[in-house]
């Protein structure tokens, strides 16, 4: 479910979209922002952020901004292949078996959700 207070885009070009709030018959009015800066207004959006109810594509339809985290861990690898992570090289180095063969430092920004069913 969409909430209109956290920060909106469309779902196709990903455009930055602001709530102009709720219109009779339970629509919303909002403001897109072109890519050139220009704002367009809209008023048949659903309350969950459908632009038109029996669309199938969604295109035009307004989405929550994903929320980015990032994962980041230092794994230290032992010679059977096994591995053990830490949320800091300190932490690695503190509780590295004597005998491991590399501790790798792995970054990956993401989004919440992703790789997730929608089912």
């Amino acid at each position: 479910m969409i909430n209109w207070s956290k920060p909106l885009q469309t779902r196709g070009d990903e455009l930055p979209v602001r709530d102009l709030g709720e219109l009779a018959g339970g629509k919303r009015a909002v403001a897109v922002t072109r890519k050139d800066g220009t704002e367009y207004s809209g008023e048949r959006y659903s309350s969950d952020g459908r632009f038109w109810e029996d669309r199938v594509d969604g295109y035009l339809d307004v989405i929550n901004v994903p929320e980015k985290r990032v994962y980041e861990r230092w794994v230290n690898i032992a010679p059977d292949g096994t591995a053990s992570a830490s949320s800091t090289p300190g932490g690695a180095e503190t509780y590295a078996d004597h005998d491991r063969i590399a501790c790798i430092h792995v970054r990956q920004e993401y989004e919440v959700g992703e790789g997730l069913d929608d089912e």
